[in-house]
């Protein structure tokens, strides 16, 4: 989505699709483009109007200005990683929408689920970073999932093109 200038806004369990193909591969997809926005080669974020918004989903600054950027969509995709290790549970349970803005201003964020690995964890945490600037891009986070898997899973097919051998001194923390 990245690549090609593409803000979903809405990056969530519910979004995800998964297919098995040939072999038990299984192939995710992103669905439910309704709240997305094409961005120029030259902008860097969106600035909506709507009210509509998911916020427990959502990054402090498109909560709190409404502005939407690849960044924002990274806070987002850490949530969705938090409730696929939490099997499903609704992010800030204990909070109302209202009071989810004043948690993650406060330091708040989600805790780690019972079964995610500390590694992944970790990861999640650098996706809720308070700065959108600090926060990776979706090319690293996507070599930190492949080496994590080669080294978890050291019969996985080929070796990620941005295996990490360092990072195997952390993968079972």
């Amino acid at each position: 989505l990245q690549n090609s200038f593409i803000i979903h806004r809405d990056l969530a369990a519910r979004n995800i699709l998964l297919k098995e193909e040939e072999r038990g591969k299984l192939v995710v997809k992103v669905s439910d483009f309704g709240l997305s926005r094409m961005l120029s080669s030259d902008q860097d974020f969106y600035h909506s109007q709507s009210s509509v918004l998911p916020v427990r989903w959502s990054a402090p600054e498109a909560i709190s200005q409404r502005l939407f950027s690849h960044q924002s969509d990274v806070w987002s995709f850490g949530v969705l990683c938090w409730e696929i290790f939490s099997r499903g549970d609704m992010p800030y349970s204990e909070l109302s929408n209202q009071e989810v803005l004043p948690f993650l201003q406060s330091g708040g964020r989600l805790s780690r689920p019972l079964d995610c690995p500390d590694t992944l964890y970790s990861l999640m945490m650098e996706c809720w970073n308070t700065a959108p600037e600090s926060r990776p891009h979706f090319k690293d986070i996507l070599c930190k999932v492949m080496n994590f898997i080669q080294i978890s899973l050291p019969s996985s097919s080929a070796m990620s093109p941005c295996f990490d051998e360092s990072l195997a001194l952390n993968s079972h923390a």
